[in-house]
């Protein structure tokens, strides 16, 4: 299975600030069927829930949901996508480390089999050494 890393802290642009060297925050996997794994994370500030990842991750491919009254969960009823779970994660850019760990209130705990081989497999974290707790 191809896994894309989807690192919301990334400058959409010129006029944007670069992210940040060290950045700490909240991810979520999410499986399409068996075809593909997205990894899709951003720093605290721009995360409040791991709700807020899943629903711009599904907002950006049609797929209409909702959230729940406290708004820390949002739930979507399209059967191609799956929520695995989340967790925490620390990037440092400049030392080329990434650690994973902890689970999300709303989601569960993320399926770590395999998953520190799979993104440093991708594009975005190739030659990172990645640690998964």
């Amino acid at each position: 299975m191809r896994t894309t890393v989807i690192d919301c802290s990334r400058s959409p642009g010129p006029g944007y600030p670069a992210p940040e060297p060290v950045r700490k925050g909240k991810f979520v996997q999410i499986w399409q069927g068996d075809a593909a794994e997205y990894f899709v994370c951003a720093p605290r500030a721009l995360a409040t829930y791991h709700a807020n990842l899943v629903q711009r991750f599904l907002d950006e491919r049609g797929v209409a949901g909702r959230y729940n009254e406290k708004r820390d969960t949002f739930w979507h009823d399209d059967e191609r996508w799956v929520v695995l779970g989340g967790g925490h994660f620390t990037l440092d850019t400049q030392a080329r480390t990434l650690w994973l760990s902890g689970a999300s209130m709303a989601y569960g705990t993320f399926e770590p089999a395999g998953l520190a081989e799979r993104l440093a497999a991708s594009v975005v974290l190739a030659g990172y050494e990645i640690t998964v707790e």
